[in-house]
């Protein structure tokens, strides 16, 4: 048996998520979704980059639901919400660094207008990307665990979560997370990932059913202090219908392939004005 004293990485996170939990009310749900139509159209199960077509779904959401995207904060002048009005993706990331693996996130923009392809090369270049990209990841894991800086570290938090201005230009008003790999095995689990977002989905298992169909479990962290019940269940259901093709339009935009996105853009009509640019 060994007993130890946290690393700053895993003090910072257990850190994060009691603070989350003092001032945020979740209900933790799952939900399954039939995603048949997805795996025709990427050639099976097994080749449906579910990440990105998860975090692409939450953005094209916003059309549908404006209101799943939004974060509630406890600033010093009382509670603040801030409805985001272009969609941003949080996406948490493992960090490989000094040998050890440390948790960090990124934010996904304009997710609804890129393709999944896209999305995919985006998120496989910020998984391997220089730790000075996750400048606080990158404090926690090369700095031990001492109280300047604990102190240091709770000095970012205050400031993140205080300062409604900041909060919404580094992070974002939806999160996205992947909880299994490449072997997706249905384990019955509840998984429900909890954050500051009104909404936080979590992808746990994909399964075949006796019937051929192929089910999405997803995991959902519904924040009760960011908005109603019945717009929780608006905004999950249109997700549900995203990803099922129910939603005959944003089902075609999700899995919009490079080669027709490169066609619309060709048979956009172009724009004649003329601009003028001063000469050097």
């Amino acid at each position: 048996m060994v007993v130890r004293k946290l690393t700053l990485s895993e003090w910072f996170l257990r850190y994060q998520l009691l603070k989350i939990g003092k001032t945020q009310f979740f209900n933790p749900g799952q939900i399954d979704v039939d995603i048949s139509a997805l795996s025709r159209r990427f050639g099976g199960w097994d080749k449906i980059p579910l990440t990105a077509i998860l975090v692409k779904a939450a953005a094209l959401l916003h059309r549908r639901q404006p209101q799943s995207h939004r974060v509630v904060l406890s600033t010093l002048l009382g509670p603040r919400l801030i409805e985001f009005s272009e969609p941003r993706v949080n996406l948490p990331l493992l960090m490989k660094r000094n040998g050890e693996t440390h948790l960090t996130a990124t934010v996904i923009e304009q997710a609804q207008n890129k393709t999944v392809e896209g999305l995919s090369r985006e998120m496989g270049l910020a998984a391997k990307g220089e730790a000075e990209r996750y400048p606080i990841a990158k404090f926690c894991a090369d700095h031990s665990n001492h109280f300047l800086n604990r102190m240091l570290l709770k000095v970012v938090c205050f400031a993140a979560y205080r300062m409604p201005h900041l909060f919404a230009k580094k992070a974002g008003g939806i999160s996205v997370s992947c909880l299994f790999g490449q072997e997706w095995i249905d384990k019955g689990m509840l998984v429900a990932p909890m954050g500051p977002t009104a909404i936080s989905i979590g992808a746990i298992s994909l399964s075949e059913k006796a019937n051929g169909a192929k089910v999405l479990r997803l995991g959902v962290g519904y924040n009760h202090t960011a908005f109603l019940a019945i717009d929780c269940v608006k905004a999950i259901s249109s997700l549900e219908a995203i990803l099922t093709g129910k939603d005959k339009e944003l089902f075609e935009e999700l899995c919009k392939g490079e080669e027709e996105d490169q066609l619309e853009q060709r048979e956009k009509p172009k724009d004649t004005a003329i601009s003028f640019s001063p000469s050097l």
